[in-house]
């Protein structure tokens, strides 16, 4: 269902812990894409980024955002339906409505490798902690 607003919010809390309970502290809020369907945060906690995909359509690009500021860096490919960042925060992997699996350079959004094998799009994906394996579940 669509948001009679067109824009979605992204609303990013800063967690302190008091008394070994985490409560938010602070909030942003991003805006941007229609809907957000997978959203991940990089190790690092320097960037964010939201995919948003519509089924009937050809999805819209992953953006990336710099957390600090809010602001959006840059778009990279289409009709994501999961992301995750790499261990090092260097490589954002993407799992595509067309089956495939695709890993984007996080600094620059140059497309550094494809794979496909699924016959369904892909809606989870995951680094292994040392950063040479993915799993992805379709």
């Amino acid at each position: 269902m669509k948001r009679s607003s067109n824009i979605a919010a992204l609303a990013i809390a800063s967690l302190s812990v008091a008394g070994g309970q985490p409560s938010p502290s602070s909030f942003q809020a991003l805006m941007g894409q229609d809907e957000i369907d997978a959203v991940a945060i990089s190790p690092d906690s320097r960037l964010i980024a939201t995919a948003e995909y519509s089924a009937g359509d050809e999805g819209s690009p992953v953006e990336i955002w710099d957390l600090k500021t809010g602001r959006a860096l840059r778009k990279v490919g289409k009709s994501a339906k999961a992301v995750v960042f790499s261990p090092d925060s260097a490589k954002l992997l993407t799992g595509d409505a067309d089956g495939a699996l695709r890993i984007w350079d996080a600094a620059s959004g140059r497309l550094v490798a494809e794979a496909r094998g699924h016959e369904k799009a892909v809606t989870f994906v995951a680094y292994a902690q040392d950063g040479k394996r993915i799993v992805s579940g379709s």
